[in-house]
């Protein structure tokens, strides 16, 4: 009979499992807690006008609220359509908007914006209630070197204009 097959080898070897089996248990449902959006340039639907928009999907469990969302402008500045919509009104720099969805997103639900911007747009942001950082995503037109270096400073320390 084999040595190491015994009844206090196989209670030793079950407690291992179970107890790796509860930490990784511990481990997925404090990740799954987090807001999960997935932030793209471009239209989710099919549109006829030339703008240039994002459009944000909740793959989380739980419903997410926006708080902020915009362009990554050349100058690296993260411009808030929100905030340029109601201070600077549709007369200055986004000139005609649509948007779809509301921004309280439900699982598996979008919420899509678009804006006619004057200035050249490098990506997209946007960043929910309690998250402390904006998601970035960015054009394919955009050097991956730029796209690396804005992503990296925006974790740092992001810069709105």
């Amino acid at each position: 009979m084999n040595s190491w097959l015994t009844k206090d080898n196989l209670t030793l070897v079950g407690a291992v499992i179970a107890a790796a089996t509860g930490i990784a248990n511990l481990l997925w449902q404090w990740k799954d807690r987090h807001d999960k959006l997935l932030v793209r340039c471009g239209s989710l639907y099919t549109i006829i006008d030339e703008y240039d928009s994002l459009y944000v999907v909740n793959v989380g469990k739980t419903p997410v609220q926006l708080r902020n969302y915009g362009f990554v402008l050349t100058s690296g500045h993260l411009m808030s359509i929100p905030f340029h919509l109601e201070y600077e009104g549709l007369d200055r720099e986004p000139a005609y908007t649509y948007q779809k969805g509301n921004l309280r997103i439900l699982p598996s639900e979008s919420f899509e914006v678009g804006a006619e911007y004057r200035g050249q747009v490098l990506g997209v942001w946007a960043i929910t209630a309690t998250q402390q950082r904006p998601r970035l995503a960015f054009f394919h037109a955009t050097p991956l070197w730029k796209r690396s270096w804005l992503t990296l400073s925006h974790f740092v320390n992001p810069v709105y204009r």
